[in-house]
């Protein structure tokens, strides 16, 4: 799975909007988004149908704009089970950049979509709750 991630060098009034419009405009449907922002950037984290239409209309919305893979794990869909995720990858001294609840299930289970700094190192921690086929 992969996701976009626009990086803004400040946020402004209606930068979420501008996204939406060009994506919307392009026939992009947008599964999954996200805004962090602070005084010194804006970050837009997505997940868009098609995301090759996506990224393409971003760029040429002169976004900045980076595609990144996604580890994704299925977890019980109970407390404190990411827990025992952050901490084997702390231990192996593999920064977590982004993880993002995608779906609870009735059966009690969560899909988890993760990007570290490392993906290959973290799918290795990892391998017995990676999800192959989302």
């Amino acid at each position: 799975m992969h996701q976009l991630t626009i990086t803004t060098p400040a946020s402004s009034p209606g930068l979420l909007a501008e996204v939406c419009r060009a994506l919307a405009d392009a026939g992009v449907n947008i599964t999954d988004i996200d805004l962090v922002e602070d005084r010194r950037k804006a970050v837009i984290v997505l997940r868009a149908e098609p995301m090759d239409a996506a990224q393409r209309v971003l760029d040429e919305e002169g976004f900045t704009v980076e595609l990144q893979q996604t580890l994704v794990i299925r977890l019980p869909d109970e407390p404190g089970a990411i827990a025992p995720v952050t901490e084997k990858l702390k231990a192996q001294r593999i920064n977590i950049q982004s993880l993002h609840v995608l779906q609870r299930r009735d059966n009690g289970q969560a899909l988890i979509a993760l990007h570290t700094n490392d993906n290959d190192a973290a799918r290795t921690v990892l391998e017995r709750i990676i999800v192959e086929d989302v």
